[in-house]
């Protein structure tokens, strides 16, 4: 009986540690850039751009939010040069700006 247990406790030992020591050795996992997982804008998107009107969701997927205004429902993305400042819930445009 005694051996059994010394037996199984042993073999619980090496099958755990085999496995514990391998869990570092696999391939590297390179995490994307935010550059790279990016998308890109659709052409002609500066005529979407107008005050009143709604930013096309490629556009908005493209784009990158620079400040979120929680308060107000509002957010400011850039688009290339451009910052547009839209309501959050609808995508509304409400200004275009070329600086911040």
């Amino acid at each position: 009986m005694r051996y059994r247990v010394i037996v199984f406790c042993v073999s619980a030992l090496f099958f755990s540690s085999s496995n514990a020591a391998d869990r570092g050795h696999g391939p590297v996992e390179i995490i994307p850039s935010v550059t790279e997982t990016k998308k890109r804008l659709p052409s002609g998107w500066q005529q979407q751009l107008q005050v009143g009107g709604i930013l096309h969701h490629r556009v908005f997927e493209a784009s990158e939010i620079v400040y979120r205004d929680p308060a107000l429902g509002l957010l400011t993305i850039q688009l290339e040069d451009k910052f547009v400042r839209l309501v959050e819930a609808t995508h509304e445009i409400v200004d275009i700006h070329d600086d911040f």
